[in-house]
């Protein structure tokens, strides 16, 4: 691949064009060597003749995984992935290869969110991202057990995602996370889910949740209060487990969030719970484990936040960036408080 001739080629074929630059992505579980990127800058969006022809002619010219990138899809990732952003706009890392380029980067504007955030809580930061993410990733693992809901696809996502958060964790010295040593978790873990993918998912469950846990050190959180809600009848059989755990679970016990299907749709194929409790122990976590199947009829299953513990009170932070985005009233039912 030749500077020249990419640049040569494709700014006589395309108006827009104002350049590229390459990015040599480091080795993944997946992938054992380096991975080189092109991203292709365009003044506008290309067309589908556009896109035919851009391709072939980074095929005709070897050039390696070519991205084409708008002016207007560089400018909103100011805001969606400001890394990507600035990684084109910051003094010093603006190679892309034209003539033109340095006049077009300056032209580039940086996007502004004009809705003001309701939330209190700072979002923006590393380790509210990484609970978001593995949060989010980790939340349908027990449904994938439980009810067979998984594909080999399954796996490799849930991996890709704790791969992507060690990477995380590394850059900020995270070093509870990075003591769980999560890269030779993700590689031995491939090995076995060929040959066992139940012992593979199970395995990613408990991972999962021991990757959340080391994320809720010295965090500060705010305590409220949470009333429980007024059940219709309907719902008092629906959500009628509730008392089982109550009983079993007594003082320890300090409320039960329902989210999810069960929620806000009639038809629903399982419960998605948080449990908040004085003693988030793998004891407490197992004997959730123990009530759920006994506590439901039908054909619905029970997913206890989807890891392998319960939240303590003193980390009940944990969901925060997860939910603050959402109107809590429409999409939870607070079945105990205590």
């Amino acid at each position: 691949m030749q500077s020249n001739n990419i640049d040569s080629k494709l700014g006589s074929v395309f108006g827009k064009y104002k350049g590229y630059k390459t990015v040599t992505m480091p080795p993944t579980w997946k992938e054992r060597e380096p991975v080189v990127f092109t991203f292709v800058i365009f003044e506008e969006e290309l067309t589908r003749p556009e896109l035919y022809a851009f391709f072939n002619i980074c095929t005709e010219l070897l050039v390696p995984n070519p991205r084409p990138v708008s002016r207007q899809l560089l400018e909103l990732s100011s805001i969606f992935h400001p890394l990507f952003f600035e990684s084109f706009t910051s003094v010093g890392k603006n190679n892309l290869t034209s003539n033109d380029s340095v006049n077009f980067l300056s032209q580039v504007k940086r996007c502004e969110l004009t809705a003001k955030m309701e939330s209190a809580i700072e979002g923006a930061s590393a380790l509210f991202y990484l609970q978001s993410l593995l949060f989010l990733a980790g939340c349908t693992l027990s449904a994938a057990v439980i009810q067979n809901r998984f594909s080999p696809g399954t796996i490799e996502s849930k991996l890709n995602r704790l791969w992507q958060a060690s990477q995380h964790a590394k850059r900020f010295d995270l070093a509870g996370f990075n003591a769980l040593n999560v890269d030779e978790f993700v590689v031995e873990c491939d090995k076995l889910s060929a040959s066992d993918t139940i012992s593979s998912l199970v395995a990613i469950k408990k991972m999962y949740g021991e990757a959340l846990k080391s994320l809720l050190t010295d965090m500060i959180f705010e305590r409220v209060a949470i009333k429980q809600d007024a059940l219709s009848q309907d719902d008092k059989i629906r959500f009628g487990f509730a008392d089982n755990f109550r009983a079993t679970l007594g003082g320890n016990l300090q409320c039960i969030l329902i989210y999810g299907s069960s929620v806000t749709s009639q038809s629903f194929a399982d419960y998605d719970a948080v449990f908040v409790v004085n003693d988030a122990t793998q004891r407490t976590a197992c004997a959730i484990d123990k009530i759920a199947p006994k506590s439901l009829s039908g054909n619905c299953s029970f997913s206890a936040t989807g890891f392998a513990a319960a939240f303590s009170d003193s980390k009940i932070g944990i969901g925060c960036s997860t939910f603050i985005f959402f109107n809590l009233r429409d999409n939870f039912f607070a079945l105990y408080d205590d």
